[in-house]
């Protein structure tokens, strides 16, 4: 494996576990009042894009990453609409 294939791997891996500790905290908690509603629309609406972007290139690694993005992020913009 090359160092490119490398980073291609951990940098997804990262962004992916970087949001599982909110929405854990999220749905522990029930409480979303300190999360701002737009930052999450705007990174929803661009995983959205990027899925799309990785869909019509056929790149795996671009569907997988923003595919579970999206969701942990749609599953905390949910938890936001019904905490608050």
């Amino acid at each position: 494996m090359n160092l490119v294939t490398i980073i291609g791997i951990i940098a997804p891996i990262l962004s992916i576990i970087s949001f599982i500790p909110q929405v854990y905290k999220c749905w522990k908690t029930k409480r979303t009042k300190d999360i701002s509603f737009p930052t999450y629309i705007l990174f929803a609406t661009g995983s959205l894009f990027w899925l799309t972007y990785g869909i019509l290139k056929g790149d795996l690694s671009i569907i997988f990453t923003n595919s579970s993005l999206a969701i942990l992020t749609l599953t905390i913009i949910l938890m936001k609409v019904k905490y608050d």
